[in-house]
């Protein structure tokens, strides 16, 4: 990798944050884990938010999380840390996190259901994870007017589709 990609990102994710954010409900004292932080834009919102807290954003990218790093020393957030780590396997404390945060980086996972164990492992019974994921815009396409302009569709809320399988059972709250 010769350069890092997605240096900007946060300004491309116009409206998740809140929304990511707001279905969250980070509290002040919180200890907030951010799955795949890349350069850590959420892990610093989720710092600020936990201002007793502490938030970790993970990665896989080692180039990513310097740039995090220095993002995070220059905003003088104090109480955001970051660790090289695939979230699929990394050995989180146990009940370690109040609350985990993604925006987007789970839906990269080689073995979702392997992931998805170990991070509810990580988190207190009870606590909230949350995915964040950015509109879409579709490829452009010919104006249905037939004029050749092209027009271009915005990526929209997908609907929760109805579960087709039983959810696990949750988990014991004697396991922290």
């Amino acid at each position: 990798m010769t350069a890092i990609a997605g240096i900007r990102q946060p300004y491309t994710w116009n409206g998740v944050h809140a929304a990511l954010f707001a279905a969250a409900a980070v509290k002040p004292a919180d200890r907030v884990l951010d799955v795949g932080c890349g350069t850590g834009a959420t892990t610093r919102i989720a710092a600020r938010l936990a201002s007793r807290g502490h938030a970790v954003g993970v990665d896989i990218s080692a180039p990513l999380l310097r740039t995090a790093q220095k993002l995070t020393a220059a905003e003088k957030v104090s109480n955001a840390s970051y660790q090289v780590a695939d979230a699929q396997v990394h050995p989180f404390p146990p009940c370690g996190y109040d609350v985990i945060v993604s925006r987007g980086g789970v839906l990269s996972f080689a073995d979702p259901a392997a992931a998805f164990r170990n991070l509810a492992r990580a988190l207190m019974p009870g606590g909230p994870a949350r995915v964040g994921v950015p509109p879409v815009p579709l490829r452009p396409r010919p104006h249905p007017g037939g004029t050749g302009r092209l027009g271009e569709r915005r990526g929209r809320a997908v609907r929760r589709q109805p579960a087709r399988h039983r959810r696990p059972a949750a988990p014991h709250a004697d396991r922290c």
